[in-house]
């Protein structure tokens, strides 16, 4: 388990756990799990995860990013 998953309340949901899903759903599609009526559905589905979890993941990223800048800004006046 990741550290993410582990301190969590057990009834959020994390970034991780949709990554989990994702894989999970384009796994038992691969190993051909849903009949052919279920597919567009799944496929739906998947293609609203799969772009839920990019917007996401770039916005914690932008945030990180911000973050670290205003860290060296900070860092840099200090040392002044």
């Amino acid at each position: 388990m990741t550290t993410e998953t582990t301190n969590t309340t057990p009834n959020s949901l994390t970034v991780t756990d949709l990554l989990v899903l994702r894989n999970a759903i384009d796994l038992a599609a691969t190993r051909g799990a849903f009949r052919a009526n279920e597919l567009s559905a799944v496929g739906t589905v998947f293609d609203k995860l799969a772009l839920f979890v990019e917007t996401v993941a770039r916005i914690v990223e932008e945030a990180e990013e911000v973050s670290t800048t205003d860290e060296e800004s900070t860092d840099s006046e200090v040392a002044e």
